[in-house]
């Protein structure tokens, strides 16, 4: 299969509350499959996807960063080894 379980830890959420207006949501999460990487990869225009066959082995784990707001989609900020 081209999806793993991937490391034990929790995606994680951070959110500054500066009025409803202005809050802002970090979203930091763990990408578990093949088809994630590579949209990532497509999107952020680098070569994340070649890790795939590392991380279902168990030897890396990829975590994007996405940044949320009121306005508008997730901007993508950062890709994490």
């Amino acid at each position: 299969t081209r999806k793993w379980k991937g490391f034990a830890i929790d995606d994680f959420i951070f959110v500054i509350n500066q009025g409803k207006i202005n809050q802002k949501t970090y979203r930091l999460q763990q990408l578990l499959s093949a088809a994630e990487l590579i949209a990532e990869g497509s999107a952020m225009n680098h070569c994340v996807a070649t890790y795939a066959q590392t991380c279902r082995r168990g030897n890396s784990s990829i975590w994007a960063l996405t940044l949320e707001t009121i306005t508008g989609m997730p901007e993508r900020l950062l890709t994490i080894e």
